[in-house]
Parts: C-alpha cells; structure tokens; sequence
C-alpha cells in the first residue's frame, strides 16, 4: 500500500481579511502535498495573493485554521515561519548587490542576530541554490545588469535559500515572454520534485497553470470555486463560471516538460 504523504500546509475554512472590511479570502479548505505545485486562478481581486499571505500567516483572519508542517502557523514566532516559508513577489527588484549579495539574504532567517559575516554553511547554500536555477555563472554581477527572466530565476534563488517547506509565489510569469516564462516554471517544478517542497503559485495565464501545475485552485469572490488535479479543473466550463467570459478548449502546440 502506497504511504500517504502528510500535506505541508493546510487551510481548514481559512477566512482573512484587513482591519474592519469584509474578508477577501472567505471559507477556503485545500491541503499543499510535499513534491507538487498548485496553481491559483481566478479574476482579479479573486483574493489569489491574500490566500498566499494567508498561507505565510501575513493576512489577519477571522475565523478557520491554517496548519503548516502540522502546527496552527498563528502560534509560530515569525522566525520559524520564515524558515519554514518563502515567499516571492510578483517584481524582483533592480538591486546594485550582486547576484550572491541578493540571494544571501534569503538565508536571514537561518542566521544568528549576532553573526557579522557569511558562513560557510551559508555560502554553500547560496551557491547550491544559484545553481538549481541555472545561474551560478552570473553570481557576481550586479542584479541591475540582469534581463527580466534571469532576475525572476535570482529572486527564485533567493526564496530558495531559506530552505522552505512551502514555496508561495506570486505571478511568478507576469513580466515574462512565452520562452523565459517556461524557463522559470520548468525550474520551480524541477526544484519542487528534488527538494520535496509544496510550491503554491499564483498564475494569471490559464494555460501556463494547467500545464505546469499538479493541483489547481480557482477563486472568485474570495471563495473557492474548484479545486484538484490541473486537468480536472481547468477546464472551458470551469473558466467560464470564473471570469464570466466564454472559454473554448483547444489543443496548445507546446507541451508540459517532464
């Protein structure tokens, strides 16, 4: 009998929200397995990036549960959660660090408040995680010198470094081309197969997200308004029912990487 894989993080009837407002994410239940990605559709101000602060225990609730690595995360020190969570934002910035300047602050939370200089330990991390993503050739150059993929693949490194269980990241592809956009995914798959992670990203390209993605939720209104396996989900009814747009499914001429 195949073991059951114990999920990394869990929303139990997760509602969230800011101050006084009524909740953005409202009553959502899903369970993140370790080795695979799932995606986040919906319209916009469906609540997709609340329900990623949500998971980083960032968005005030209101009611439910969210569970990471079997403990309620409101009760963790923010410590612990950063070294268990990393999060990526949608812009990675144009820094003057270097490439291994940047991604070694990622490894913050795994530092003593007191420690002036890198560790070796710390180093090593670096490098193994430049070269995950295929960069460990331009780790001394200015980040400020880097095209549009390749700075999404350090701010990758850099999420990477903090050596998360759960991997939030938020529209990873939005200022990418069709060809760095697959460069990108195929990484954050790659790396979340290897390292047994549960990666959590948030996608505005349907397409993108039913190819890359093991699990796909789609939002709207802050609610959840279907979930499982990509191929199950996303389907033309299933995107028509959240955009209220009509979709027509058609065969795609690029093909997931395996």
């Amino acid at each position: 009998m195949e073991k059951v894989r114990e999920p990394v993080s869990e929303l139990r009837d997760f509602s969230g929200g800011y101050k006084s407002g009524e909740p953005v994410v409202s009553c959502v239940s899903a369970t993140f397995e370790p080795g695979a990605v799932t995606s986040v559709i919906g319209p916009n101000g469906a609540g997709k990036s609340s329900l990623l602060r949500g998971l980083a225990g960032l968005l005030p609730w209101s009611s439910g549960r969210v569970n990471l690595c079997g403990e309620d995360v409101g009760g963790m020190p923010r410590r612990t959660v950063a070294r268990k969570v990393a999060l990526m934002g949608a812009k990675c910035p144009t820094s003057s660090l270097s490439v291994f300047e940047y991604v070694m602050l990622g490894r913050t939370p795994h530092r003593s408040l007191l420690a002036m200089r890198d560790s070796a330990a710390d180093k090593v991390a670096v490098s193994e995680a430049l070269a995950s993503v295929g960069l460990p050739s331009l780790a001394h150059l200015p980040m400020s010198s880097l095209s549009d993929g390749q700075r999404q693949l350090a701010c990758l490194a850099r999420a990477l470094v903090q050596s998360p269980r759960l991997l939030l990241l938020d529209e990873p592809t939005s200022s990418l081309d069709p060809a760095n956009s697959q460069i990108v995914l195929s990484h954050v798959v790659d790396v979340t197969r290897k390292a047994g992670i549960a990666t959590v990203a948030v996608m505005h390209d349907v397409n993108l997200a039913r190819r890359w993605s093991d699990f796909v939720l789609i939002l709207r209104g802050g609610q959840l308004l279907r979930g499982g396996r990509s191929e199950d989900v996303v389907t033309a009814d299933a995107l028509s029912e959240a955009y209220g747009v009509p979709f027509e499914r058609c065969e795609a001429f690029l093909t997931k990487k395996t």
